[in-house]
């Protein structure tokens, strides 16, 4: 406890930097400024709740209110925190605009700028960082409050959401300039404990999602580590990218393109792998159905794997491996590495459920943890494959109810161990 009331300390030391004047573009003069007490406040909500505490060395600080006018520009080593009933303005510019002059005169990077929203809101098409992606240390910090929609954060930036509220089209990554030569970009990252971001969001760098709810038509993430939360939409991990997932919710689609890992969590609806995608498949939930097309790989590790009731010959010892594909008409039973059963079946149309190109699986088995009774779910075609086992089985057919994600029409029959 006196370590904890030790860091707020330094973090009100931190913020007291400066706190008595503030810098306005429009008039250039130092003001008095309004509002630090309530951001120190803010600030100590923030640290007790786990957020990060503001940084020092800023040689300009500006808090909100009172408001920031539309179209404004911070300048490097600023720091900028806006408190309940704050507003900053539409259009505003975090660091140097691209370009200083028409096509292709760049502008000098930015660095050390800080924006801290503790309430209050931030208008649309908030910018943070050039289009050069040359910026670096540039950080927004989102507490409570709204920043708007249009919201784009170029290279060089991190973006932590603790709570709030993005609106749509949010964008972080870097974005080559239509005129002049291309950069590569300092990277991005985006961490997300809690808050909200809206419909048609996209990280061209790194995600980091343990808490708070991402928006529909969400366009994916260089690299997304996802630990918690839940994104409300599919989720595509195209060619060049990878995908964490170890916690949370996606409320559709899997699609894997580049490299998924999935040792946890939960798939809403159903995974498919193409054609030089790779998933590899160790814990969590995958859904209805998965699909890996021919010339994809499914990696899936676990231990127990059986083809109707049989223990698979080749795979009893943990280290083991075997490609293996599953017959039309069978089905596939195990245990995943972190204990979730899992049953694939050998059907060959999508209609019917799983669909696994010849060449694509490779079993792996690991360690599981000890069995316990579980509930088998699986369809009424394949009861007696189940039941070969040699376990006595009770089994009953059951409607669909809310929790049964099964495609409409698909039958169902419920397997409980006895």
């Amino acid at each position: 406890m006196e370590a904890f009331f030790s860091r707020q300390a330094k973090a009100v030391s931190g913020l007291m930097q400066g706190v008595s004047f503030a810098f306005w573009r429009g008039g250039a003069q130092l003001i008095p400024s309004r509002g630090g007490v309530a951001v120190i406040l803010c600030a100590l909500v923030a640290l007790a709740a786990g957020g990060s505490p503001s940084r020092g060395g800023f040689d300009t600080v500006i808090n909100v209110p009172p408001d920031l006018p539309d179209a404004s520009t911070i300048r490097s080593n600023t720091q900028v925190n806006v408190a309940d009933g704050g507003n900053v303005g539409a259009d505003v510019q975090l660091g140097s605009p691209s370009f200083v002059a028409f096509p292709n005169v760049p502008s000098t990077p930015s660095s050390h700028i800080e924006l801290n929203v503790y309430g209050g809101t931030v208008g649309d098409v908030l910018r943070a960082g050039s289009l050069l992606g040359t910026d670096s240390d540039i950080v927004v910090n989102l507490y409570g409050g709204s920043i708007g929609g249009l919201f784009h954060a170029d290279g060089g930036t991190t973006v932590n959401i603790f709570g709030g509220s993005i609106g749509d089209d949010f964008s972080a990554g870097h974005w080559a300039p239509l005129f002049g030569p291309a950069t590569v970009g300092n990277p991005v990252v985006v961490n997300m404990s809690g808050g909200s971001i809206g419909a048609l969001a996209g990280v061209g760098g790194t995600l980091n999602l343990s808490g708070g709810n991402i928006g529909q038509s969400f366009f994916g993430a260089q690299t997304l580590n996802m630990s918690g939360g839940v994104i409300d939409s599919w989720v595509h991990v195209e060619n060049t990218e990878v995908a964490n997932i170890s916690g949370g919710q996606i409320n559709y689609d899997l699609g894997v393109a580049g490299v998924a890992n999935v040792s946890g969590g939960t798939i809403g609806t159903a995974v498919g792998v193409g054609a030089g995608g790779v998933l590899n498949f160790s814990g969590g939930t995958a859904g209805n159905s998965i699909h890996a097309d021919a010339g994809s790989q499914l990696n899936i590790s676990g231990g127990d794997f059986r083809l109707d009731g049989a223990p698979i010959a080749g795979l009893q010892n943990v280290g083991s491996s075997l490609p293996f594909n599953i017959p039309a008409g069978s089905l596939l039973t195990g245990t995943l590495a972190d204990g979730t059963p899992i049953a694939l079946t050998g059907f060959n149309t999508v209609e019917v459920g799983d669909v696994i190109a010849d060449g694509a699986l490779t079993l792996h088995t690991t360690a599981i943890p000890t069995a316990a009774p579980i509930t088998f779910h699986c369809r009424v075609v394949l009861y007696l494959a189940v039941c070969a086992r040699g376990n006595r089985w009770s089994w009953r057919t059951g409607a669909r109810s809310e929790t049964d994600s099964m495609p409409v029409g698909a039958a169902r029959s419920r397997l409980r161990a006895e």
